[in-house]
Formats: C-alpha cells, structure tokens, sequence
C-alpha cells in the first residue's frame, strides 16, 4: 500500500509538472526536472523520504485533471513485473494539450498545500489541478486500460499595462521658420492689411489676427507679432512686419523737353513730401512698350512716333513686398506737319490777288501765312481753309506767299513751307512833279517836269503833254521824257499844258 501511495503522488507531481512547461497548441513528451524525456522514472524504496507536492504554475493557465474514484489501482512491488510496464505506461500517456503558457512554470514547495486562487491580486494566474486517474500499464494480472488525461483547460488573461513614449511637439519658431507676408492696400480705411502664407489658423498674441490676416496697419510701420498654434509648442514665433509705403505716395511725373515732346518721353518717380519709409528699400520697374528701365531716376524713351499713346506698367516694391503696380498711358506731343500741295497765287487787280492750296495729308491745326514784299514780311495765322484773298496791295508789285502747315502742342510746330509769287497789275501812275511852263520866245514856250513819285507800272513809258486854248483842243504831244517845246503859238493867246 507503501508503494501505490508514492506512486501516486509520483504522477501527480509529473501532471502538473507538464501544464507549466508547454505551449498552446503545442504537443510534447511529459518530462521532468532532473529527468530526460527518454528516461524511465526511478522507484524509489519504501523507506526514501517522500518527496514533496508539487505544483504547476503558469503565467497563463494549468489545465485541470479529474480524478476518476472508480478505477482499479493494482498494487505493485518491485518484484512485481508488472512495475515496469506501469512506467512504459506513464511514458506513453505523458502527451498533454496545455493551453495558454507563455512562460516556464514555478513550482512550490510541499508546504503550499493549495495554488493561489484566480482572484488572487498576484501576477501569475494560476488553477487548482485536480489529479486524473491513473490506470497502470496492461499486465498480466490487469483487467482494464488505463490513461492520464488532461480535461476542461482553464484560461487565465494576463493585462499587461505599457507605458508610450510621447514625442515631443515641434516649437512655433522652428515650425513657422520660413513664413511669407503678403501686404495690400485697403483704400477705405487708407490702412495695409497684412495676410500670412501660412496654412493654419494661427494666433497672434499682440496683433488681432482674423483668417491669418492683421488689418488696420498704418504705411511704413514696424511692428513685430507673435503667433502661435496648437500643434506647436513654445518659443513661439516673432514676425516683423515692416509695412510698406502708402500706394498714393509714388506717381509718375513727365519730364521731357518741349521742344522733343513729339519723339521722346522722359518719365521722373516722384514720392510725397511726408514719405516716412526707408528709401533703401525702394526699388521699382518701369517698363514701356519696347523700353525697360530698374531703379532709375529718370526714364528716357526715344525715339518715338509724334501723337502716339504708349502704355507703361510701373511696379514698385518696398523690400520684397510690391506695394504698388499701376498702368499709365502717356502720349507723345504732335510733330511738324507735311506742306500744303499744289500751291497757286495770282492777281485779280492792280491791288488784289488770290492764293489756293489743298490740305497736307497728315494732321495738322492750322497754317502760318505770310506775304513778302521787297523786305517786308507780313504773317498771320489761318484756320482749315484752303484759299486766301489778298488786298490792298500795290499796283504793279511783285509779291512772294509762303504757306505752312502748323500743330499746337507743347509748342507750335510748324512743317515745311511753299512759296509762290505774283505781279499785281499795272495801275494808273502818279501826277508828274513839277509842272513848269515857261516862255523862250513870243510865240514859243518850254513844258518840263519831273517823273511822277510812283509809275505803278513799267518805268519805261512815256509822257504826254496836251495843249488846250480855252475849253479847244490844240494838239497834242508825247515823248518819252518830260521836256516838250511848243513852237509858233499866237500872239498874245491864253494857252493851257497838261502833262500826264
């Protein structure tokens, strides 16, 4: 009876030693510590020392085994045969299914008569096993089979807490390291609005920021902000917003020559007298047609074509924030017009005469007419007509016209001129001068005179005495100088001498 006792309490200390040892799932050979799986198990005499309980414990389950009360327990002895085919049975039903271990097995000593419950607060779950039956090998004198079986598995969960490393945020100064402004002009309130390139919606901790943007910035202010967001933590972010000038404190003025305002533009940049801001920072473009020009103080733009509009784009930018980009169109003053074609002049009296033309073909505001007589020159100015009626001119006179178109811009300009001339027609000549009559003999006298002060026609005529007596017509005379002797007249007769 010594003997089926410690073989008894031998399996159970090699059932529970199996639930701790192996794997879920997993099948193995049953061994035990100091044994190898391919040893038999020694007997040990009576009189040895009875070995300690045993009992399994896993982090995760032991499987539970039921003892059946009602099988046949054989007595053995060593000298019983049957002994050893008792241990090639316990080798051969050493296979279990043990569920849930995920670490070695702890065994306690004799003295822990039972395993700590599952509601225990300790950290390896463990389960009471109950002992299985256990039926020695078939032998001679055996009239059953017996197994150990492993039944009803009890799952035990262990929670296991781990603490995760937080990464640290990334700080607003480094996150909002490379950050644009945009400025623009609110002309209603005369003030900047300053937009933020940025994709959040950032706080701004000295500025009222709505939308990323900061309004109601006056012209040429310094002003540093603070933003911040939730996704980043402190040092926050420092953006210095150096506002730009106002729009309306630059223009364009012209600077070019009259007299070259008809093929050149000179354009000047001019700033109000109240400008606040660095003028370091200012740098423009101005770009006109065909001509481009950086950061100049005057543009000249030349040559160019007269009464032509050309289109400049000036853009102004104070550090690299354009601030202002405007559209102007200047024009060209109008040049010297072409000649009036087909000129004519001709005289229609002694003093009159008429002068005709037609319009030049390009544009023009009026002519500049002038009549030259010996050295004198008269000119006056005319509208669109085309003709010019002249009086009061001198019998017998050469006249010289000069007709020319003209403009009206900056100054008059006048284009090339045509000329023609004419002859008024012969007129009747001045009284002679000096009419003097005078007696040579009684019956002889001597007319003579000096030529008249103004011919009015060809010098080379003659003069012609007439002799009357009374209201009678004596005769008549002419030669061509002023020095007529009338010969063998009556005595004491009244006579009368014209000369013309």
């Amino acid at each position: 009876m010594t003997m089926y006792l410690w073989l008894k309490l031998l399996a159970f200390g090699f059932a529970f030693l199996d639930t701790g040892v192996f794997v879920t799932g997993e099948d193995n050979t049953l061994s035990s510590p100091g044994l190898n799986s391919t040893e038999k198990p020694s007997v040990l005499a009576p009189s040895d020392p009875l070995p300690a309980r045993t009992t399994a414990f896993s982090l995760t389950s032991i499987s539970e085994r039921e003892y059946n009360s009602s099988e046949t327990t054989p007595t053995l002895s060593p000298d019983n045969p049957s002994t050893e085919d008792f241990l090639n049975s316990l080798d051969n039903a050493n296979t279990l299914n043990v569920t849930g271990v995920t670490q070695p097995p702890t065994f306690p000593t004799h003295a822990d008569s039972q395993a700590p419950s599952a509601g225990s607060d300790t950290q390896t779950p463990s389960s009471t096993a109950t002992p299985p039956a256990l039926t020695p090998a078939p032998g001679k004198n055996d009239t059953s089979d017996q197994s150990l079986t492993s039944t009803s598995p009890a799952t035990s969960i262990m929670t296991a807490s781990a603490t995760v490393p937080t990464t640290p945020k990334q700080s607003c100064d480094e996150k909002y390291k490379v950050i644009s402004v945009k400025y623009r002009y609110d002309y209603g309130n005369n003030s900047f609005i300053a937009k933020l390139n940025v994709s959040d919606d950032v706080k701004c901790e000295n500025a009222i920021c709505k939308m990323n943007e900061i309004r109601n910035l006056p012209a040429c202010e310094n002003k540093n902000v603070t933003i911040s967001h939730t996704s980043c933590d402190p040092p926050n972010k420092i953006i210095e917003l150096d506002v730009p000038p106002d729009p309306e404190s630059f223009y364009l003025k012209t600077c070019t020559e009259p007299t070259k305002a008809n093929i050149s533009i000179c354009l000047r940049l001019e700033k109000k007298e109240n400008f606040t801001c660095d003028e370091k920072k200012i740098t423009h473009v101005l770009n006109c047609a065909n001509f481009s020009s950086s950061n100049k103080t005057e543009t000249y733009l030349e040559p160019l074509s007269p009464k032509q509009n050309y289109s400049c784009n000036l853009k102004v930018l104070y550090g690299a924030n354009e601030f202002l980009n405007k559209n102007e169109t200047f024009e060209t003053d109008v040049g010297s017009p072409k000649a009036p074609p087909n000129i004519t002049c001709k005289p229609t009296s002694s003093t009159e005469g008429m002068i005709t033309w037609e319009s030049p073909e390009d544009y023009f505001d009026n002519y500049v007419f002038c009549l030259l007589h010996a050295s004198e020159e008269n000119c006056t100015g005319l509208g669109k007509e085309k003709t010019k009626p002249l009086q009061n001119l001198k019998p017998y006179t050469k006249y010289s016209v000069s007709l020319k178109a003209s403009t009206m811009g900056k100054v008059r300009r006048d284009g090339p001129a045509v000329t023609c001339e004419f002859d008024t027609l012969p007129d009747k000549p001045t009284k002679v001068r000096n009419l003097l009559a005078s007696r040579i003999s009684d019956n002889s006298i001597l007319v003579k005179c000096d030529p008249p002060s103004d011919f009015k026609g060809p010098s080379n005529g003659s003069y012609h005495l007439e002799i009357k007596i009374g209201d009678a017509f004596v005769k008549n005379e002419s030669q061509i100088i002023c020095h007529f002797s009338v010969l063998y007249l009556q005595y004491s007769t009244k006579y009368e001498f014209k000369v013309r």
